[in-house]
């Protein structure tokens, strides 16, 4: 999967994400700075009019699983989907089990050492 960063304008106004290495060439080129590395996000140095920011809707994917939850993030585009980010969530399952000990110690104590 190609890695994409979020573009922000001169002003903050949400630009179409665009390709981590046409990112990091921007910075190099000084027409952009780097907000944050993780998702990566820069700044272009420049103001872009309104009439040519596009609108199309990032939208959040959840797949709930049983041992462990997907999330991606998805730009509606006209003629294909583009996968932004996408990762994996693991369920912790052990402290359940911890739980689930300490609720029947707890019930041996309240009846009794009963042998």
């Amino acid at each position: 999967m190609t890695a994409y960063c979020f573009v922000v304008d001169k002003n903050g106004e949400k630009l179409t994400p665009t390709k981590e290495a046409k990112g990091w060439y921007l910075i190099r080129k000084n027409r952009a700075i780097l907000r944050s590395k993780f998702p990566m996000v820069i700044q272009l140095l420049k103001v872009i009019p309104k009439e040519q920011i596009d609108t199309t809707p990032i939208v959040l994917g959840i797949d709930d699983g049983s041992k462990q939850a997907g999330i991606a993030l998805v730009q509606k585009c006209q003629t294909k989907n583009k996968p932004l980010c996408k990762g994996t969530i693991e369920q912790r399952n052990d402290e359940t089990e911890k739980h689930m000990t300490h609720i029947s110690q707890l019930s041996i104590r309240r009846k009794g050492n009963v042998i």
